[in-house]
């Protein structure tokens, strides 16, 4: 259902993405572009789902065979920063659980890791 008023310009994105109850109270109380863009980053992060746990358990072992063969090498400072920059930066990084939401790793040991790399090849 498509928001009756159709008050403002984000009235149907709003309407698709959280439904006409929220549409109604954007309407009535008012939304800068800005919070409106945050409250949309917000709904899809808190939609977004971590892939299937054997998903993510074969990509461990895959990654811990990986760099244990490789005699456990990490990353050095300043590479280390660089990386945390990206994910930092990145539509799929989750900060409050440290995790990537794309592939589902914790990101707080995937990034040391000098053998690992972004599961869509931003580092």
């Amino acid at each position: 259902m498509v928001c009756p008023k159709k008050c403002h310009e984000y009235c149907e994105l709003i309407d698709n993405i959280a439904g006409p109850q929220v549409c109604e109270k954007v309407c009535k109380n008012g939304l800068n572009a800005q919070r409106l863009r945050e409250s949309r980053r917000n709904a899809q992060m808190s939609r977004s789902q971590l892939p299937p746990l054997h998903e993510q358990a074969l990509s461990l072992g895959k990654a811990v065979v990986k760099q244990t063969l490789a005699g456990n090498p990490t990353r050095t400072g300043e590479e280390l920063e660089r990386v945390k920059k990206i994910c930092n930066e990145c539509e799929f990084f989750n900060k409050e659980k440290v995790r990537c939401m794309k592939c589902g790793c914790f990101m707080n040991v995937k990034q040391r890791w000098a053998t690992s790399n972004c599961k869509i090849g931003k580092w």
